[in-house]
């Protein structure tokens, strides 16, 4: 039978792109941080280390990289209006979206939209909030929700729940954001990023359930900390992908027998932050200062079988790293300075997830339309762009596919 492809994405636009980055450093400030680890036991002789050249300004546009942009625009109609994709999972023939109205859409390939999965309320058969979604190995959609994970067809029928509760455990807390099935039994849960994970007392950031969602064990053990991301994990050759840690970067993998390890080190040499995190001087003009030319956040990793994909920011700007599997080469690009520069380069907005050798990502509508009115007409032609001419800003987002070349 074929194998079917479960990618995960969310919306990208500028509010979007840095708001990780200042909702971190505002949690490590304000609530907490993360003390950096000066040894990682997950790091091994396999573990692939990748040198990242210290000048951003030699950087490149996204025309030397992708040989093609399509489009698939969301239908606008009143029951689906989006103002923004918070998360997308592409199955098969249909793309499933949970929106900031904590609801999952299903549009069709073509973006047609189809019905409604669920929905918010205190039945047995709703759920409060769409936390985190994904599709098992029975192709069918669970939702985690707080406290329980609801399980639908791909039709919208309600098949059950399975409940659980990790906060009136006085030697454990955990409040999932994020959950991943194991690839033997159980889940991957990833405590909440905003603070929900106490620090101290062998709390962790993630930890491994069995079928009866009862913890087996945790992993990144909290020293003072909470963590944010727009979302943690991602698939790859048949590998769970974890998303960097604030102040780490390492992108981690757990394998086929539930094994966990780094599986790349990224080496931002003299631009990577040299100290601990610690929240007792993090206001200081010197530590302020040092994370200011340092970069600390890594995010929107992804993985294709030729290329890796890797969003951070330096200095307040947001930068897309590239690095090529075949030819062991890294390229920077300067995500708004090409887009305001060049106009023959079609936006790049940043990836979370992928679909072959594509990147993927959710687009405002006014974006797309500027980008049709900003570039030479003979690009636009090139790419196919005149179609979508009648594309209106107030629209639902656009999905961009960005096939390598």
């Amino acid at each position: 039978s074929s194998e079917k492809v479960y990618i995960c994405v969310s919306d990208f636009n500028w509010e979007s792109i840095m708001r990780p980055f200042f909702i971190l450093l505002s949690v490590v400030a304000l609530l907490s941080c993360v003390e950096r680890r000066t040894t990682d036991p997950y790091i091994n002789g396999a573990t692939r280390v990748i040198n990242i050249p210290e000048d951003y300004e030699q950087n490149i546009c996204s025309d030397a990289l992708f040989e093609s942009v399509d489009l698939v625009p969301l239908e606008t109609t009143e029951e689906c209006l989006i103002g923004r994709v918070d998360r997308l999972l592409i199955c098969d023939s249909l793309y499933l979206i949970n929106d900031t109205r904590q609801r999952v859409l299903v549009f069709d390939r073509t973006g047609k939209f189809r019905y409604q999965i669920g929905k918010r309320g205190g039945a047995p058969n709703e759920y409060l909030e769409v936390r985190d979604f994904l599709i098992n190995d029975k192709s069918e959609l669970e939702i985690l929700d707080f406290k329980k994970i609801l399980r639908y067809s791909l039709t919208g029928e309600f098949i059950g729940d399975t409940r659980f509760d990790y906060l009136s455990d006085e030697n454990l807390y955990c409040n999932p954001s994020f959950f991943v099935a194991s690839p033997i039994a159980g889940y991957y849960l990833w405590g909440s990023g905003m603070g929900s994970c106490k620090a101290g007392d062998g709390n962790c950031l993630m930890y491994k359930t069995d079928e009866e969602m009862k913890i087996e064990r945790g992993y990144f053990p909290i020293g003072r900390g909470a963590d944010g991301n727009h979302y943690r994990f991602s698939k790859y050759d048949k590998r769970i992908l974890i998303d960097p840690i604030f102040g780490d970067y390492n992108i981690y993998q757990i394998d086929s027998l539930d094994n966990l390890s780094a599986r790349y080190v990224f080496d931002f040499g003299n631009k990577a932050c040299k100290r601990d995190l610690d929240c007792s001087d993090m206001m200081s003009a010197t530590v302020q200062k040092g994370l200011d030319e340092s970069v600390v956040a890594l995010y929107n990793f992804q993985e294709t079988n030729k290329w890796l994909h890797l969003d951070f920011v330096y200095k307040g700007n947001v930068y897309s790293l590239f690095y090529s599997k075949t030819n062991d080469e890294v390229s920077v690009v300067d995500i708004k300075g090409c887009q305001l520069e060049n106009k023959n380069s079609f936006g790049f907005w940043g990836a979370i997830g992928v679909e072959g050798e594509a990147l993927v990502n959710a687009v405002e509508a006014s974006w797309v339309k500027a980008e049709v009115g900003r570039l030479n007409p003979v690009v636009v032609e090139k790419l196919g762009l005149n179609k979508w001419n009648s594309i209106q800003e107030s629209d639902n987002p656009v999905l961009a596919f960005y096939r390598f070349k």
